[in-house]
């Protein structure tokens, strides 16, 4: 399930992860984090307050799943933990504020937080894909190497793509 996925299930919507203590910001975040990301419901089982993830014992078990970003460099999808003891999931930045997908007390929705106290979480190695290819062209022969959407191949030309090779996640010496 993607992100959009997980925002059309439950915008507008209330839920109850647990069936404790009615529908907190818990909830959601724990939703989001085992139905989109796939990852154990003990990241969160036995916090107690959200803010006790920020916390050792609880701050161990989230750093072998999360990695900490700036809160200027935020992404949609980041889960977004603020000291007070509040769970949300970064929506956008519009320039002016930052939007976040959040539940408590109102339905799941979109809503302006202050960032105060926010500590924003992106899930290990969600790094994106680096690619390097080459296409062998008719008459021409295997072209340079290209990387991460660059065009391979020939445009007009009427020629043939006669073979791709490629390496997923090269080294940076293969890169650049």
């Amino acid at each position: 399930m993607t992100y959009k996925e997980f925002f059309n299930k439950y915008n507008g919507k209330y839920t109850d992860f647990d069936g404790y203590y009615g529908c907190q910001c818990w909830d959601l975040g724990q939703r989001y984090i085992t139905e989109v990301l796939q990852l154990p419901r003990t990241i969160l089982d036995g916090s107690g307050l959200v803010s006790n993830m920020l916390k050792a014992p609880k701050r161990q078990v989230l750093d072998a799943y999360f990695d900490e970003v700036p809160t200027n460099e935020m992404v949609q999808g980041d889960v977004c933990i603020w000291e007070y003891g509040h769970i949300a999931i970064f929506d956008h930045w519009d320039g002016k504020n930052c939007w976040y997908f959040s539940q408590n007390p109102n339905p799941c929705q979109v809503m302006i937080i202050n960032r105060s106290g926010l500590h924003a979480f992106r899930v290990k190695n969600k790094k994106p894909i680096k690619i390097k290819y080459r296409s062998h062209i008719e008459t021409d022969g295997w072209q340079e190497w290209k990387k991460d959407g660059e065009t391979s191949g020939t445009t007009g030309q009427k020629k043939r793509l006669e073979a791709i090779e490629g390496k997923i996640r090269p080294t940076k010496a293969d890169i650049d």
